[in-house]
């Protein structure tokens, strides 16, 4: 997957770029963190609100606590479903630095005016990490900079299983 991960489009359901290799994301995570979350069993860990601007991406880091095998997280963003441009992906990440599993957050049900983006990973192991990668993916037209979607704003939640 080094030229681009692709996942399903929230608009129109085709596959598209993600714009960033998986390898690529994993050096990224290891220099450009935005925050470290430790995630413990049967509790859920919060970040944000956080502002993106178009074609940015934030590097998120999940340790698992003590018998923390999975965790599901979820991407709240506060724009609604039509002008949402956010897509995140989770990449579990083994002792030896490779990637082991890559999951594509997907639309979910339950926000009232944003969107709402969920996925759940395992962890590889109990001194594993995962990566949240979260990017939008905005591309201005012949409005630019002025667009009201180039900047989307976003929390995110992190529970333990």
């Amino acid at each position: 997957m080094n030229g681009g991960a692709r996942c399903p489009c929230a608009h129109c359901g085709k596959n598209v770029t993600f714009g960033f290799g998986i390898g690529g994301a994993i050096r990224l995570l290891q220099k450009k963190t935005t925050a470290h979350l430790t995630v413990q069993p049967g509790q859920t860990v919060e970040d944000g609100p956080d502002a993106l601007e178009h074609l940015a991406c934030r590097y998120y880091r999940l340790d698992p606590a003590e018998k923390t095998t999975r965790a599901q997280v979820t991407l709240e963003a506060q724009a609604p479903p039509a002008t949402c441009f956010l897509k995140a992906a989770l990449v579990a990440v083994g002792e030896d630095q490779q990637p082991q599993q890559t999951v594509f957050l997907q639309r979910a049900a339950g926000s009232r005016s944003g969107t709402r983006l969920q996925g759940e990973v395992n962890f590889p192991g109990p001194s594993s990490h995962v990566g949240l990668v979260v990017a939008n993916v905005f591309v201005p037209a012949d409005r630019w900079p002025t667009d009201i979607r180039a900047r989307q704003t976003y929390r995110i939640e992190a529970h333990g299983l």
